[in-house]
């Protein structure tokens, strides 16, 4: 809840005092549980802009679940668990202007997302993991210089998002499909590309209008 709500130092304070709690465990269900508390605490301090300390925090979490993966074998959980953890450690890096290890580490993440889509494939939560794993290994890519790969990442996502949104048009595939056009925006605009970020700029601004006519923009819309 003080995720949420934006309360970052309590959220640090009261993840702090949960693993205080507990032992530190070597395997099973309490590995995975201490992962996701360093992964909260973490998140406190990335966000009240301490993101090398968040680092640290972030790959001892991801030490503790490859740990556990390597004893309990490929399951979508643990796909979707790896995937989460190396994109926190690669978005982080991404934020430290890290980009070598940040796109090795966001290349991984997506691998682990479409592993994961592999064994649903029509499950949406797996599909929307995926977008968000390509959408952060593009962004690493753009910011690198790498512009080119970036906007194929983006491209290919944009695709899979319109194919998302024709098959199930509701608001959050719209929402998603909108975002996936703000993106591509962002990358051609850091690239010096004004004329053509405009153009992707435009097609985001009329989802968000469509999506606004429906009742379906929030908060986080509205400011973005």
């Amino acid at each position: 809840l003080a995720a949420f709500e934006g309360r970052f130092a309590d959220q640090e304070r009261l993840a702090q005092a949960a693993l205080a709690l507990r032992a530190q465990p070597r395997a099973g269900a309490g590995a995975l549980d201490r992962a996701q508390l360093l992964a909260l605490k973490a998140e406190a301090i990335y966000y009240q802009e301490r993101p090398a300390e968040a680092l640290a925090l972030y790959r001892e979490g991801l030490a503790l679940i490859e740990r556990e993966a390597a004893t309990t074998g490929a399951s979508v959980f643990m796909f979707t668990r790896l995937a989460k953890a190396h994109w926190e450690v690669g978005t982080t890096l991404t934020e430290l202007r890290q980009y070598p290890e940040a796109i090795r580490r966001l290349a991984e993440a997506e691998r682990l997302a479409g592993e994961a889509l592999a064994f649903e494939p029509d499950d949406r939560n797996a599909r929307r993991l995926l977008a968000g794993m390509r959408t952060a290994h593009a962004q690493a890519l753009g910011l690198s210089g790498r512009t080119d790969a970036a906007l194929a990442v983006l491209r290919a996502n944009l695709g899979d998002q319109r194919a998302w949104l024709e098959a199930e048009p509701t608001g959050l595939a719209a929402r998603d499909y909108a975002y996936a056009h703000v993106v591509i925006g962002e990358t051609l605009a850091a690239a010096g590309r004004r004329a053509d970020a405009c153009v992707a700029d435009r097609a985001a601004l009329a989802q968000y209008d469509a999506l606004r006519q429906r009742g379906l923009l929030n908060a986080f819309d509205e400011a973005g």
